[in-house]
């Protein structure tokens, strides 16, 4: 049920604008914490993956679900407890597993949860995480 909506949820972000403006969104992350001025032409060239991803944290959970369902069976408790392992190892990325973890989160954002932005989706990420930064700068203050 759990891979059901995932599918679910993938396809609707795919089909949708949402897929373009949450590549667009990695993009810009990836500019800025490049230390690239966040221009078009920088941000066009960044991966529309990221490391931070909330896919990865899915990733975690489904594993964790997956195996403990095995050995547990399917219940209530075992999501609970695979919500709670997957949270910490997408906290902490256990060197043991995280690059699984990470080949397995990458392949799925490119395939299920991103499409290649258009420059107006870039634009709105670029101008997002500028006013951001601007409010920022007026916190520290």
């Amino acid at each position: 049920m759990m891979c059901g909506l995932l599918v679910i949820a993938a396809l609707i972000i795919i089909a949708s604008p949402v897929g373009m403006y949450h590549a667009a969104e990695h993009m810009t992350a990836n500019a800025f914490e490049s230390g690239l001025n966040l221009t078009l032409e920088n941000v066009r060239k960044q991966p529309r993956v990221h490391k931070d991803c909330g896919t990865n944290l899915v990733v975690c959970i489904v594993l964790c679900f997956s195996v403990l369902t095995l050995i547990f069976g399917d219940s209530v408790l075992v999501f609970l407890v695979s919500w709670s392992i997957g949270y910490e190892m997408w906290k902490n990325e256990p060197k043991v597993i995280w690059d699984v973890i990470l080949i397995i989160g990458k392949v799925s954002q490119y395939l299920l949860f991103t499409t290649k932005p258009q420059d107006k989706h870039l634009m709105v990420a670029i101008e997002a995480l500028t006013r951001l930064e601007e409010k920022e700068l007026v916190n520290e203050r």
